[in-house]
């Protein structure tokens, strides 16, 4: 729901069309908030996801192939990611929008104790976290 300037949005997903976690749950909180300053539109959010051990370990465990090239064997658990985004945007014309954003994710520990992300991670820190940063023009019709 949207109340004036602040949105609460809450998603779970018992089901899914993917035959290899179909057992698997997501569900997420998000909250958002946004203020105007002239033309610019600023926003916060603030984010919590969870996927159940199903979802994580379909992608976070590594295959018999993968196990067989030495990764070792893992089992990951269900977990949580934290989100928080700040973000802002300016009409530059009648169709052209710029928009700005920095976004942090904390990753559940399923995922950053798995062996796949601490083999192909080539970010000091990645493996644990992600700080993003955007900045976008897009066309609007």
């Amino acid at each position: 729901g949207t109340f004036v300037t602040t949105s609460v949005q809450f998603v779970v997903a018992p089901f899914s069309f993917n035959n290899e976690y179909d057992d698997g749950i997501y569900s997420s909180l998000w909250l958002a908030r946004t203020w105007q300053a002239r033309n610019w539109e600023i926003y916060a959010s603030a984010g919590v996801e969870y996927r159940s051990e199903e979802i994580l370990s379909h992608y976070y465990e590594p295959t018999i192939e993968l196990q067989n090239v030495g990764f070792p064997a893992y089992d990951a658990d269900d977990g949580f990611d934290v989100t928080l985004q700040i973000g802002t945007s300016y009409p530059v014309s009648e169709n052209i929008l710029f928009e700005s954003y920095l976004r942090f994710t904390d990753f559940a520990d399923s995922i950053t104790e798995s062996p796949i992300i601490s083999a192909t991670s080539q970010i000091p820190g990645r493996d644990e976290h992600a700080t993003e940063f955007g900045m976008l023009f897009s066309y609007v019709f």
